[in-house]
């Protein structure tokens, strides 16, 4: 910004080396975006009597003012006699014109080498002007304007009311306000409204007023505040009243050297701030040293100004920028750049505040920066001989292509300048005459030059006393400045304005001396006391981050970090400790999660076991056992996770049984309803499942009995039905206890003659002769030939087994490929299943009868001849006798 008849000088800058194209093509500001053929407004100016006026905004010619007639041609270039005739390097002779027809006016372009642009659209052939259009002309801005087109004056923005216009730059117009709460003149920059759509153009805006207000020093236009209003983006800043150094070279040509000097050691003293900010300004030149009240230097416009990184460098990834006059070789080249490339810049404003000129020419920005790349700066010795040789080596080192060949600061840049003495015109002496006269010429020259010498003598005295003066009075302003900023807790306004007490007169070095350690102990405290404010900021924050309790491991990254990012700080101690416990804390739990796995996995081997065999009950038995204490485990999850498990298979085995078991009640096979529930029961009856279980067992059981209950006239009648409910209740349960206690119902036998009651003996002698047998067979029988077959349980699916051995009452059983021993008790298999099973163990002739016996009852008949056939001679005579008994109790038929 650059807030006096305030002007952004971005139209100066410096695009892209390589695009070898005019900056009037486009706008690039340090975001490295650009705009192009912004849309403007073609409505002709209004009325007849409105005369527009051309004011020329930045450039050698800034400040002039045209008024634009609609007769004839408006011609503008550096021809001299042009309408508007302009200094500008870049304009050529005869480079546009404005001229009035169809009720507008039209700027053309007179095929000028570097072009001409409104509102940075490229001008091809004839464009009309509209109020407040922005022309650009090589380095000239011009604003085309009507009179009566001031809209924002008189308004308040921000707080401000706006009082006249006093600049525009290439993002917006400068005006004088008033700063209403506080009434003091303020500079209120307003970006252009066509600027405001764009987003990245009101983020620069933005930036541009946020990096000057982050420095406050007297040599930097100070800003006060950033905003919007409505629609409107603004931000007010110190009013500087007196122009620009570049409008001074306009008016005088070039200054004398000690005015140079002292423009140039005021703007060292801003970049001096600056660079204890760590910010580079990239665009140093007379258009941006402000003239302040009392001849008061500040520099102004910190569109492009970079932070350095930790590299102590500023990066130019996202564009080279800068004024093509005035940049730094390294800055053109876009590599990283420091406070040296300032240097740089202040050096050529030096030396066109000392020539009157800038060093290099050239007709396009290229060319210009091409030369500050490889050539040399013309000898400024040359171009002004009066200078002394201390300023001539310092301009010479200022504009070196090396930065490490400049001053590598800007406090060491204003120590020189204040060891540069006041400078004395040479004195010339005439060639003596007639050689007659050579002898009293040359005593009174002898004379003269004695009391030249003399007077110099006195005069250099007079010059050292008043620089001690001058010295003197600079330091003790400098103390008087450091208490003040000590005082006020302004650490940094201290630090810079020790840092510029290079030269410091013995009598206030001591005091000085004192100074620095007091400001070095105050910026330490502050320093270690920011430091620590910060580590239990980043400490709350790490211990206070949702869910960390639930990732420990990302707790201790954070401790970790924070600890080496803060060291020995009261935070970092507390935040060892906290690593130390939640270390403990992590250990503990891993053991925890250890002993939880073991204890599980003991489990869930059985577990497997059993529900691998299709006994869900015991299956859930052993999970359950798992221990209360480690459900906060991994190992808890996953024992939840199992008995979730157990509880699906449970629900999809119910579904079937329960199905089947509605489909015998329909055909009244109550028994074999009764036994599918008692085996589900027994090997899947979890509790999820136990409300509908015991509602389906007792509607089975209600079947059951209504059955029995039947009324019946014939004793016999009433016989038959009990034997075969007991011998198939002997079938279903493979017991003997159940179908003999039947037998011995008492009311039964009351009920029956004594023949009958006879009849009733026998079956129950042949029932217990039968448990006699099984037991037998179940004294660890094993399978002579262990071949596969298929066994049906209760609950469940059929599948593929190779019997091992019968136990007492458990079946063992080997899956195909597997090598876990299974087993599963009588009351688990299927009746069908149970004698397959025994048809492989039936070795004796009574095993053959009772297998014989039992086939017959479950009606499978052709199976039951061929184990008849399969009793020996010995025992042949039992046939007829149990044939003929289950006939009689209507068992068999014939």
């Amino acid at each position: 910004m650059a807030p006096s008849r305030h002007s952004d000088s971005s139209n100066s800058r410096w695009e892209c080396l390589r695009t070898g194209k005019s900056p009037s093509r486009k706008v690039r500001r340090s975001s490295g975006s650009a705009v192009c053929c912004i849309r403007r407004s073609t409505d002709p100016p209004g009325s007849e009597t409105e005369l527009p006026k051309l004011v020329i905004e930045n450039g050698p010619d800034k400040g002039r003012s045209y008024h634009v007639r609609k007769e004839g041609v408006f011609l503008i270039g550096r021809d001299p006699a042009a309408q508007v005739p302009l200094r500008d390097e870049m304009v050529s002779r005869r480079h546009c014109q404005i001229d009035y027809r169809d009720g507008r006016f039209l700027l053309r372009d007179l095929d000028s080498s570097n072009g001409v642009s409104i509102n940075d659209e490229r001008v091809v052939g004839a464009m009309p002007l509209s109020g407040n259009d922005r022309i650009e002309i090589g380095e000239t801005r011009i604003s085309f304007l009507l009179d009566d087109q001031n809209p924002l004056i008189g308004k308040v923005i921000g707080g401000c009311r706006v009082e006249m216009r006093i600049g525009r730059g290439g993002m917006g117009t400068v005006y004088r306000a008033v700063q209403i709460s506080l009434d003091r003149i303020v500079a209120l920059k307003v970006l252009s409204p066509n600027l405001t759509r764009d987003s990245n153009f009101v983020k620069l805006f933005v930036r541009e007023a946020r990096a000057a207000g982050a420095l406050s020093h007297p040599n930097i236009v100070q800003v006060y505040d950033v905003g919007v209003d409505g629609d409107v983006h603004y931000f007010s800043m110190e009013f500087v009243p007196n122009g620009s150094v570049e409008e001074l070279l306009n008016r005088q040509g070039k200054l004398p050297p000690q005015r140079a000097l002292d423009i140039a050691r005021q703007a060292a003293q801003g970049l001096q701030y600056a660079e204890l900010k760590g910010i580079v300004h990239r665009d140093i030149k007379p258009g941006n040293l402000m003239l302040g009240a009392g001849e008061a230097i500040k520099i102004g416009d910190l569109g492009i100004a970079r932070t350095i990184d930790d590299s102590g460098r500023a990066n130019q990834r996202d564009g080279v920028s800068g004024s093509p006059h005035y940049i730094a070789p390294e800055q053109a080249q876009g590599k990283a750049i420091d406070h040296r490339a300032d240097i740089y810049s202040l050096g050529v404003s030096i030396f066109h505040m000392l020539t009157g000129r800038t060093p290099f020419r050239g007709s396009t920005p290229k060319e210009i920066i091409l030369k500050h790349i490889k050539e040399s700066p013309p000898p400024i010795a040359e171009l002004c001989p009066e200078l002394s040789p201390a300023v001539i080596s310092l301009v010479d080192r200022m504009m070196s292509k090396n930065p490490s060949q400049r001053p590598s600061s800007a406090a060491l840049l204003i120590d020189e300048i204040d060891r540069i003495p006041a400078g004395t015109p040479p004195i010339e002496i005439e060639s003596p005459g007639p050689k007659g006269w050579l002898l009293p010429i040359a005593t009174a020259m002898v004379l003269i030059v004695v009391l030249i010498g003399f007077l110099r003598m006195q005069e250099d005295a007079q010059l050292r006393e008043d620089q001690f003066t001058q010295l003197l009075e600079r330091t003790e302003d400098s103390i008087d400045r450091v208490r003040a900023a000590i005082e006020s807790h302004d650490l940094d306004g201290a630090e810079v304005e020790l840092s510029g007490l290079v030269r410091v007169p013995d009598s206030l070095k001591e005091e000085t001396e004192s100074l620095r350690e007091e400001v070095a102990v105050l910026l330490e405290q502050r320093r270690i006391e920011r430091l620590e404010r910060k580590a239990e900021a980043v400490l709350a924050e790490i211990e206070n981050r949702e869910g960390i309790e639930d990732h420990p491991q990302q707790l201790l990254d954070g401790l970790v970090s924070m600890i080496e990012r803060y060291p020995d700080t009261p935070a970092a101690a507390r935040a060892t400790r906290i690593l130390e416990e939640t270390r403990l804390r992590i250990d503990s739990h891993a053991s925890w999660e250890q002993e939880a796995r073991a204890h599980l996995n003991l489990l869930a081997a059985k577990a497997d076991g059993y529900a691998l065999g299709g006994n869900l009950v015991r299956a859930r038995n052993e999970l359950i056992q798992f221990d209360e204490s480690y459900h906060d485990t991994r190992a808890g999850s996953e024992q939840v996770e199992r008995l979730r498990q157990l509880d699906i298979s449970c629900q999809q085995r119910w579904e079937e049984i329960s199905g089947r078991v509605e489909e015998q009640l329909k055909q009244k096979r109550l028994a074999e309803a009764s036994d599918l529930l008692a085996g589900f029961r027994l090997t899947s009856g979890l509790p999820m499942v136990e409300e509908d279980l015991t509602r389906l067992e007792k509607k089975v059981g209600d079947a059951r009995r209504a059955a029995l209950e039947t009324p019946s006239f014939d004793p016999e009648g009433t016989l038959t039905l009990a034997l075969k409910e007991a011998w198939l209740l002997w079938l279903d349960k493979f017991d003997a206890g159940p179908a003999i206690d039947r037998l011995r119902d008492i009311d039964l036998r009351t009920s029956l003659a004594p023949d009958l009651l006879d009849e009733v003996g026998k079956h129950e002698q042949f029932l217990r002769r039968w448990k006699e047998t099984l037991a037998r067979l179940s004294t660890s029988t094993p399978v002579s030939e262990k071949v596969q077959m298929t066994l049906e349980p209760v609950s469940g699916s059929p599948f593929i087994a190779r019997l091992e051995r019968i136990e007492l009452d458990r079946v063992f059983f080997r899956r195909p490929q597997g090598q876990v021993l299974s087993y599963l008790k009588w009351s688990e298999l299927l009746p069908a299943s149970r004698l397959d099973v025994l048809s492989r163990v039936a070795t004796s002739d009574e095993d053959h009868l009772f297998l014989a016996l039992l086939l017959e009852i479950a009606g499978e008949h052709q199976r039951a001849e061929l184990e008849w056939g399969l009793v020996g001679e010995d025992a042949r005579s039992q046939i007829d006798s149990l044939q003929l008994l289950l006939r009689r109790s209507g068992l068999i038929s014939d």
